[in-house]
């Protein structure tokens, strides 16, 4: 995974929602995060999720996934997939203008 920004450890982390639409389950691996993240991410979009830099897909104006991360020495160690229409309801997105 040379210049990969995933750490080859990272976790992703599904939620149960996520899980039923078919993104798979949670995974302990970098090069299957990436895999994954391509095959499922519907070209996402740059967002603040409450504040913090996250990627969000979305389907007729409304966020249907977002992507959260948690970054150390400059590496993604974990990945959090959120689709769950309760949580993402509870969430603060706004697209970031490019």
């Amino acid at each position: 995974m040379r210049g990969s920004l995933l750490s080859p450890d990272a976790e992703l982390l599904v939620d149960d929602y996520a899980t039923r639409l078919g993104a798979g389950e949670t995974t302990h691996n970098g090069r299957a995060i990436e895999e994954r993240f391509i095959r499922h991410s519907n070209t996402p979009e740059l967002v603040l999720v409450n504040g913090t830099t996250a990627l969000a897909a979305f389907s007729p104006g409304k966020a249907r996934i977002v992507f959260s991360f948690t970054i150390e020495n400059r590496k993604v160690v974990r990945v959090e997939m959120i689709a769950d229409p309760a949580r993402l309801s509870g969430l603060e997105i706004a697209r970031v203008e490019g």
